[in-house]
């Protein structure tokens, strides 16, 4: 018995403990089974194509190498030609967790072209990841004409050149029984091209020449650029660049000794012109006030300048300022033109008297009736001033002043100006005075006029509707009001139909400034036909001008409308309703405006 009861509990202890294994491994395997998915999987492969690179030119079978990773495993290397065709590249080896792979490609199989290449890489998960490059393909095509060959052999690359030079080179077609029908140069600009000269003994332009008259470029480098055509296609463009050396012949240069600029000259005088050339000045000519060209004679040499002399007689030119000119020619270029300006007074001239403004200085505020004083002179001997004028803003209108002077010298001068005959604000004054021949030059001065402003009239317009217009029905006329003083305000604006009588109309305005005004017309009330619609404003003091329009009233069928005289501009209901049609006008104005018409408040 006792060894029963210990084989039993044996079993006991035995099935118990399968039970606690047994639950640890549902509540382990519950646990496992509530990790996140995202945990779980594995990063999707990568992979790159090594070689061809992307944009390279290929040609019959060619090797496609490249390179996978992966953190688990990669399965298998997928080959995509232009989205169509698929193949399966061939995994090469591994180390850890790179994957290298090849394909053979025979491109004669695909048509010469660019051409997409993909290559996709896939894991033990289906997850793949893909690298895209593009190739060209070029494969000779059996009959395919080729482009001939050119060559330039003569001047060599970075020769130095001058004169005329005998470009020539080589030029030949690869495709048998083919020949080259023509070859052409050109000399920087490939946009103009020239024919070269064929001089092989058989036509084959396998040796040919270009002459070039290298005068005809500046110097410095060019570009010579040759290419052949067999009839069908050209070559490609053989450049070679080389520097352009040819002596180039100096402009002369000339300058005037004497007279200088701005002297004063008087009878005949001798010009003095120096020249100089690389090589020798042959002719020195001058010009006076851009007349025609006279010789000037050579004088002697200073060391290597030459002097030149040319006679002028002053008094064949009225007196003032001139223009000399002088150039040098040395058989073949002219230099730059040198000028130099004086003065002829070969007549004691008659010279401008002078004037001045003393009051008002610049600057000054003025109100009132002013007076404007100055003084006058004239600075030849014997001569006198005769006259003062003034101008206010405007030269075209000018004021005869009072000689002060007490003998008859104009030496003192006065003008009386009333300012209030112009609006306050910046103006000017001018003063000439008048020797009986010449005006002198203005003297003005800048003053402020600030007198008391007078009220102004207020401006009222009827912007709708327009003159001349048909109109029939209700009809909303409406308008612009403004004063034209600052601080000064419009307080009402009146209306009224033909000669009836003048009744009020609304503020539309945001403002209460009768800037926008309006009223209702109900033209059924009226006979058709012309009539007359007229507005004026009113800013507490003074009426503004009436503005009045035409307009043309025609209804097919008369009938009584509401209200009476065909006005609306009283009533509490066609007066909402009319500032309402407005639009964009604050409900507050809208009220107001029905008060104020309802209970006779006026502002």
């Amino acid at each position: 018995m006792g060894k029963f009861q210990r084989s039993n509990r044996e079993r006991v202890f035995a099935k118990d403990s399968a039970i606690v294994l047994l639950t640890f491994v549902l509540v382990f395997g519950f646990a496992l089974s509530a990790l996140p998915m995202a945990a779980m999987a594995s990063e999707t492969p990568r992979i790159e194509i090594t070689y061809p690179e992307d944009g390279a030119t290929v040609s019959g079978v060619v090797l496609i190498e490249g390179v996978a990773w992966d953190d688990i495993e990669v399965v298998g290397v997928d080959i995509i030609f232009d989205h169509e065709i698929e193949v399966e590249a061939t995994i090469t080896g591994h180390v850890e967790q790179h994957w290298y792979w090849e394909y053979s490609w025979n491109t004669s199989e695909f048509e010469n072209g660019w051409h997409l290449v993909q290559a996709r890489a896939w894991d033990n998960e289906s997850q793949h990841g893909i690298h895209s490059i593009e190739m060209y393909v070029e494969n000779e095509v059996q009959g395919e004409n080729h482009r001939p060959e050119v060559t330039i052999e003569h001047p060599e690359n970075e020769a130095t050149v001058s004169g005329i030079i005998n470009i020539t080179g080589h030029a030949w077609d690869p495709d048998e029984n083919d020949t080259v029908e023509l070859v052409q140069v050109a000399i920087d600009n490939t946009e103009h091209w020239m024919n070269a000269t064929d001089t092989s003994d058989n036509k084959t332009w396998w040796t040919w020449a270009f002459e070039w008259d290298t005068t005809t470029v500046e110097n410095g480098w060019h570009y010579i650029v040759a290419r052949s055509f067999d009839g069908e296609l050209h070559s490609e463009m053989f450049d070679i660049r080389v520097n352009v050396q040819n002596e180039v012949n100096q402009a002369p240069e000339c300058w005037i000794e004497y007279p200088e600029n701005g002297d004063t000259v008087r009878g005949v005088i001798e010009i003095v012109i120096a020249a100089r050339d690389d090589n020798e000045v042959i002719a020195v000519e001058i010009s006076i006030d851009e007349g025609e060209w006279d010789e000037a004679i050579f004088s002697h040499m200073v060391e290597e300048v030459s002097v030149w002399v040319y006679e002028w007689d002053t008094t064949t030119v009225e007196d003032g300022w001139h223009l000399i000119l002088a150039r040098a020619y040395d058989g073949e270029l002219y230099s730059e033109v040198y000028d130099i300006h004086v003065i002829v007074d070969n007549v004691q001239e008659n010279h401008k008297p002078w004037v001045t403004i003393g009051l008002p200085k610049d600057g000054d505020v003025v109100s009132g009736v002013i007076a404007i004083r100055g003084h006058a002179g004239d600075l030849d001997e014997g001569d006198n001033v005769e006259l003062v004028q003034i101008a206010i803003d405007n030269t075209e209108h000018w004021l005869d002043c009072f000689d002060t002077s007490g003998n008859e010298t104009w030496w003192s001068w006065v003008y009386e100006w009333d300012t209030t005959t112009v609006e306050n604000g910046r103006h000017y004054i001018v003063a000439r005075s008048w020797d009986g021949e010449l005006y002198s030059d203005l003297w003005d001065v800048h003053i402020i006029v600030e007198n008391e402003q007078e009220n102004r009239r207020p401006v009222v317009e009827i912007v709708h509707p327009l003159g001349d217009e048909t109109l029939s029905g209700i009809v909303l006329v409406h308008g612009e009001a403004s004063d034209p003083d600052e601080g000064d305000s419009v307080v009402v604006v009146l209306a009224r139909i033909d000669h009836g009588d003048w009744f009020h109309t609304i503020d539309t305005s945001h403002d209460d400034s009768w800037s926008t005004w309006a009223f209702q017309w109900n033209t059924v009330q009226f006979e058709n036909g012309e009539h007359r619609v007229c507005a004026k404003a009113w800013d507490g003091e003074l009426w503004s001008d009436q503005d009045c329009i035409e307009v043309i009233v025609w209804n097919e069928m008369k009938g009584a409308g509401p209200g009476d005289g065909g006005l609306e501009a009283t009533g509490i209901p066609p007066n909402v309703l009319l500032l309402l049609l407005l639009g964009g006008i604050p409900f507050v104005t809208v009220v107001a405006a029905a008060f104020r018409h309802l209970f006779g408040v006026r502002k």
